[in-house]
Protein backbone atom coordinates (compact mmCIF):
# COMPACT_ATOMS: atom_id res chain seq x y z
CA UNK A 1 0.00 0.00 0.00
CA UNK A 2 1.80 3.34 -1.09
CA UNK A 3 1.78 6.02 1.51
CA UNK A 4 -1.05 8.14 0.31
CA UNK A 5 -3.55 5.07 0.33
CA UNK A 6 -2.48 4.02 3.95
CA UNK A 7 -3.40 7.55 5.29
CA UNK A 8 -6.88 7.94 3.40
CA UNK A 9 -7.91 4.62 4.42
CA UNK A 10 -6.30 5.71 8.23
CA UNK A 11 -8.46 9.03 8.89
CA UNK A 12 -11.41 7.41 6.83
CA UNK A 13 -14.24 7.83 9.31
CA UNK A 14 -16.60 5.26 7.56
CA UNK A 15 -15.89 2.65 10.02
CA UNK A 16 -14.60 2.14 13.68
CA UNK A 17 -11.18 1.46 13.45
CA UNK A 18 -9.84 4.55 11.84
CA UNK A 19 -7.63 6.64 13.41
CA UNK A 20 -8.57 10.12 15.81
CA UNK A 21 -7.68 12.73 13.03
CA UNK A 22 -7.50 15.48 15.29
CA UNK A 23 -5.05 14.05 17.31
CA UNK A 24 -3.03 12.80 14.67
CA UNK A 25 -3.32 16.74 13.02
CA UNK A 26 -2.18 18.21 16.50
CA UNK A 27 1.02 15.85 16.73
CA UNK A 28 1.97 16.30 13.34
CA UNK A 29 1.67 20.40 14.34
CA UNK A 30 3.77 20.20 17.13
CA UNK A 31 6.09 17.34 15.67
CA UNK A 32 9.84 18.13 15.08
CA UNK A 33 9.38 15.99 11.89
CA UNK A 34 7.16 18.78 10.55
CA UNK A 35 9.67 21.99 11.50
CA UNK A 36 12.88 20.39 9.67
CA UNK A 37 10.53 19.62 6.68
CA UNK A 38 9.25 23.22 6.90
CA UNK A 39 12.88 24.44 7.07
CA UNK A 40 13.91 22.09 4.38
CA UNK A 41 11.57 23.38 1.93
CA UNK A 42 12.59 27.00 2.89
CA UNK A 43 15.97 26.60 2.39
CA UNK A 44 14.90 25.10 -1.34
CA UNK A 45 12.99 27.97 -2.41
CA UNK A 46 15.39 30.44 -1.87
CA UNK A 47 18.37 28.50 -3.88
CA UNK A 48 16.38 27.38 -6.88
CA UNK A 49 14.62 31.07 -7.06
CA UNK A 50 16.48 31.76 -10.41
CA UNK A 51 15.46 29.00 -11.69
CA UNK A 52 12.25 29.36 -14.65
CA UNK A 53 9.32 27.50 -13.36
CA UNK A 54 8.78 24.23 -14.48
CA UNK A 55 4.70 23.86 -15.86
CA UNK A 56 3.65 19.96 -15.86
CA UNK A 57 0.84 19.58 -17.80
CA UNK A 58 -2.19 18.21 -15.92
CA UNK A 59 -3.22 14.50 -17.07
CA UNK A 60 -5.80 13.90 -19.37
CA UNK A 61 -9.15 12.84 -18.20
CA UNK A 62 -8.52 9.52 -19.68
CA UNK A 63 -5.11 8.96 -17.44
CA UNK A 64 -7.35 9.99 -14.42
CA UNK A 65 -10.29 7.55 -15.33
CA UNK A 66 -7.65 4.73 -15.92
CA UNK A 67 -5.91 5.38 -12.46
CA UNK A 68 -9.01 5.95 -10.65
CA UNK A 69 -10.11 2.54 -12.06
CA UNK A 70 -6.84 0.62 -11.27
CA UNK A 71 -7.18 1.99 -7.75
CA UNK A 72 -10.68 0.70 -7.86
CA UNK A 73 -9.63 -2.70 -8.91
CA UNK A 74 -6.88 -3.06 -6.42
CA UNK A 75 -8.82 -2.06 -3.74
CA UNK A 76 -11.65 -4.51 -4.37
CA UNK A 77 -9.34 -7.28 -4.68
CA UNK A 78 -7.95 -6.29 -1.59
CA UNK A 79 -11.52 -6.35 -0.21
CA UNK A 80 -13.72 -9.44 -2.10
CA UNK A 81 -16.15 -9.35 0.57
CA UNK A 82 -17.89 -6.57 -0.99
CA UNK A 83 -19.08 -8.35 -3.91
CA UNK A 84 -20.74 -10.72 -1.80
CA UNK A 85 -22.28 -7.88 0.56
CA UNK A 86 -23.42 -6.30 -2.88
CA UNK A 87 -24.83 -9.16 -3.81
CA UNK A 88 -26.56 -9.86 -1.51
CA UNK A 89 -28.37 -6.29 -0.97
CA UNK A 90 -29.41 -6.56 -4.30
CA UNK A 91 -30.74 -10.51 -4.18
CA UNK A 92 -32.92 -8.83 -1.40
CA UNK A 93 -34.16 -5.82 -3.34
CA UNK A 94 -34.78 -7.91 -6.06
CA UNK A 95 -37.03 -10.37 -4.07
CA UNK A 96 -38.42 -7.45 -2.06
CA UNK A 97 -39.75 -5.93 -5.31
CA UNK A 98 -40.78 -9.45 -6.64
CA UNK A 99 -42.57 -9.93 -3.95
CA UNK A 100 -44.26 -6.67 -3.89
CA UNK A 101 -45.65 -7.55 -7.69
CA UNK A 102 -45.97 -10.94 -6.94
CA UNK A 103 -50.06 -12.03 -8.20
CA UNK A 104 -51.15 -8.55 -8.51
CA UNK A 105 -53.40 -8.14 -11.31
CA UNK A 106 -52.63 -8.21 -15.15
CA UNK A 107 -53.93 -4.73 -15.24
CA UNK A 108 -51.23 -2.96 -13.69
CA UNK A 109 -51.28 0.52 -15.28
CA UNK A 110 -48.08 2.56 -15.78
CA UNK A 111 -49.37 5.17 -12.75
CA UNK A 112 -49.54 1.90 -10.78
CA UNK A 113 -45.51 1.24 -11.26
CA UNK A 114 -44.37 4.62 -10.05
CA UNK A 115 -44.09 3.37 -6.27
CA UNK A 116 -41.74 0.16 -7.65
CA UNK A 117 -39.43 2.74 -9.39
CA UNK A 118 -39.17 5.13 -6.71
CA UNK A 119 -38.44 2.41 -4.18
CA UNK A 120 -35.92 0.61 -6.62
CA UNK A 121 -33.79 4.11 -6.99
CA UNK A 122 -34.92 5.00 -2.79
CA UNK A 123 -32.79 1.38 -2.56
CA UNK A 124 -30.16 2.25 -4.78
CA UNK A 125 -29.67 5.89 -3.42
CA UNK A 126 -29.33 4.40 0.17
CA UNK A 127 -26.88 2.27 -0.72
CA UNK A 128 -25.00 4.04 -2.26
CA UNK A 129 -24.72 7.00 0.29
CA UNK A 130 -23.95 4.00 3.14
CA UNK A 131 -20.76 3.30 1.13
CA UNK A 132 -20.88 -0.13 1.09
CA UNK A 133 -21.46 -0.40 -2.86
Amino acid sequence: MNPAEYFISLVNTDFDDHADVPKLLQSYAQSETRRQLADRIEADRKTLQHLPDIEQPSPSALRQFGVLMYRNLVNNVRNPGIYWIRLFMYFCLSFMVGTMYLSTNDDLTEEDLVPLLFYVQAFLLKVRYINVA
